[in-house]
């Protein structure tokens, strides 16, 4: 089954319940249904998204969202392209390669979706076991070492990290394993190192640093850094501090590492209507989405349309953030352009 004829079966379907809803209900609707692909269980996008998903089922008449899990950012843009999810927290990076039919997405190319708007950062993190004396991405090598769930963005991530220090899959003992079940497995002594991309401090992290097992957070060198920034313009230099992980990190002494953008994207079919009212609730409820998951704090709008490409802005979202600047320049007696604000040229 084509995923075009998927969407198409999966719409007219709601069409049929909507029409049953009308009827039964004396002509008056029942909430309509947004689903939104996420991550592992124990990991941020989930835990994020469940709180983000709950703030908009309050704050959005007429809808409900909910927060499902999957292998992650690949495995969510399949979702949508098929019809599966209507809404999906993404990396950037893997958006940009899903948009241009690259690297992992080469000769699959999608663009059944649209931009809603970047979250918050995501830290690229190497945790290993301290007995397994890992303190270089180069001391890997010969490791049994988790590249992160087949169809998440971490595999991306951590097949570039180590081409900075000159390694490839074929230099290290590939397992394929989401963030809870790599610690559970550094714990167990079954793997020495694994890499995982997310907002920090990571729930399955935290609880490995606070356990008994000893654990180090790996640093990229200056030059590996380098190379990747000016290699993959998305990334950015970014820190893990004592804040963090305070077992495992010095005071004072951050793991220096890069970072990407959590993006949310939705399905580009979805109404103009119904994409801005979600948008609006996301940036007009920071406040409770942060106080449901810390995370909710990274959030800044100046910073919604950072990092994203080619990608196209959904017509909702662009409505939202034409809306909100013309609002700040009036409260505050500016004339600010959509590009000085946003850093983003529509």
């Amino acid at each position: 089954m084509s995923a075009n004829f998927k969407k198409i079966l999966a719409l007219a379907l709601a069409s049929v319940l909507a029409l049953f809803a009308l009827v039964s209900c004396g002509g008056k609707g029942g909430d309509t249904t947004y689903t939104f692909s996420t991550g592992g269980s124990t990991g941020t996008y989930y835990g994020f998204t469940t709180a983000v998903a709950g703030v908009l089922t309050d704050k959005v008449e007429g809808a409900k969202f909910t927060a499902v899990t999957s292998g992650g950012s690949k495995a969510n843009i399949e979702a949508i392209d098929d019809g599966d999810a209507q809404y999906a927290i993404v990396q950037n990076d893997v958006m940009l390669n899903a948009y241009n039919g690259v690297n992992n997405f080469e000769g699959n190319q999608i663009r059944s979706f649209a931009v809603v708007g970047t979250v918050y950062p995501e830290v690229c993190q190497i945790i290993a076991a301290k007995s397994a004396n890992i303190n270089s991405v180069a001391d890997l090598a010969g490791k049994r070492v988790s590249v992160g769930d087949v169809g998440s963005g971490v595999v991306t991530n951590a097949e570039q990290i180590l081409a900075a220090a000159g390694l490839t899959f074929d230099d290290i003992q590939v397992q394929n394993l989401g963030v809870g079940p790599s610690a559970d497995a550094i714990k167990a002594g079954t793997l020495d190192a694994f890499f995982f991309t997310a907002g920090i401090p990571t729930t399955a992290i935290t609880e490995l640093d606070t356990s008994n097992t000893e654990m180090t957070v790996v640093s990229l060198s200056d030059n590996e850094i380098a190379s990747l920034t000016s290699q993959y313009p998305h990334y950015v230099r970014a820190e893990i501090t004592n804040e963090h992980y305070p077992k495992s990190i010095a005071a004072g002494a951050p793991a220096v590492t890069i970072a990407v953008k959590a993006t949310y994207i939705a399905d580009a079919t979805l109404s103009e209507d119904a994409v801005y009212a979600m948008t609006k609730a996301l940036w007009e409820n920071r406040e409770a989405i942060a106080a449901a998951h810390n995370t909710g704090k990274a959030m800044d709008i100046k910073t919604a349309l950072l990092g994203i490409g080619a990608a196209p802005v959904h017509a909702g979202a662009m409505r939202y953030y034409e809306e909100y600047l013309a609002s700040h320049n009036t409260a505050n007696g500016t004339s600010l352009s959509f590009k000085d604000f946003y850093g983003y040229t529509k």
